[in-house]
């Protein structure tokens, strides 16, 4: 695999894609400078970091150690990779809940539409994809962020099959494409961390996170992050998994936090940059605005519907 150096369109990053992301689209999540494609490697041009790209992958995880949860949650959804998709699929049974239809009422939570460019922080097994993708009509693009090398191939496997045959499918790694294209909709991989996203301001035009926040060991990061590099007037749905507290007691619940204690987690309101608007017919809270960093100006921020950050049927990365 080697790079091709600059395009007009953006840095053509692997020998079987042409990995169409426009001039400073991609940003270095040290320092926010512009990233410069080199042969195996995109390097900043501002702090000089480099940051390798394997079989079409950057790998732009930030910081080089990873706080110790980070790592931790890292390999263990690493070790789960292949079989996650199942053990989600039992748990769900056990709970009576619908999972595919949690994942089909995502695009409208989004107002999705298509063309629209979505960033997904945590993709997992890209168990949302197919419903993405439909509600794009064909047409857009979705970025594919994780922190974990494992689920993300679990996850490129499923784009080869969305893609379908073709060049799309030839990818190193058995079919398993850095990038893929169903119509004109176009899926490109990132490995990140979601507390550091090495994107410019004001790129996407929906931001979704389902199942991990809690898992994060800077929370309040992670939520400014994708504020910054939402569009103004975005929507950003975020979920995970947790039992309401009026439930902690009862048999279900207490057999659920047993089972797995991130149940016990309450929603991280405290860490969402809140800020309210003067009412303009209406009185809605917003995210405020987290600019400061290179890579676009500060701005309004995408609106917000605190009723939609929480799922407490929710299992993580479902």
């Amino acid at each position: 695999m080697g790079a091709r150096g600059h395009t007009e369109r953006g840095a053509a990053l692997s020998t079987k894609f042409e990995w169409e992301w426009a001039p400073g689209e991609l940003r270095c999540p040290a320092c926010a400078g512009v990233l410069v494609a080199r042969r195996e490697s995109l390097d900043c041009a501002d702090c000089g970091a480099g940051y390798p790209v394997r079989d079409g992958i950057p790998d732009l995880v930030y910081p080089p150690v990873l706080a110790k949860q980070d790592k931790r949650w890292q390999e263990e959804y690493d070790g789960l990779a292949e079989s996650y998709d199942e053990i989600t699929g039992q748990l769900a049974l056990w709970l009576e809940a619908d999972l595919a239809a949690d994942r089909e009422r995502l695009p409208a939570r989004l107002d999705l539409r298509p063309g629209q460019t979505l960033l997904e922080v945590s993709i997992g097994t890209g168990a949302n994809l197919p419903a993405i993708a439909r509600a794009l009509g064909g047409h857009g693009r979705i970025v594919a962020l994780d922190l974990s090398p494992g689920m993300m191939r679990v996850a490129r496997r499923k784009a080869a099959a969305l893609a379908g045959p073709g060049p799309a499918r030839q990818a190193a790694g058995g079919g398993a494409p850095a990038a893929a294209k169903v119509g004109t909709l176009r899926l490109d991989f990132v490995l990140a961390n979601g507390s550091h996203l090495p994107f410019a301001s004001s790129t996407f035009d929906a931001v979704l996170h389902v199942g991990g926040i809690n898992e994060f060991s800077e929370k309040r990061r992670a939520f400014a992050e994708m504020v910054r590099v939402a569009k103004s007037g975005a929507r950003l749905v975020v979920s995970d998994e947790g039992v309401p507290r009026w439930h902690h007691d009862s048999p279900r619940g207490r057999r659920l936090i047993a089972g797995n204690s991130l149940y016990r987690h309450e929603p991280p309101f405290a860490d969402v940059p809140w800020r309210r608007r003067a009412p303009t017919g209406g009185s809605s809270p917003a995210v405020g605005p987290a600019g400061g960093r290179k890579g676009g100006p500060r701005r309004q921020s995408p609106r917000y519907e605190p009723t939609r950050l929480w799922s407490d049927r929710r299992r993580r990365r479902t």
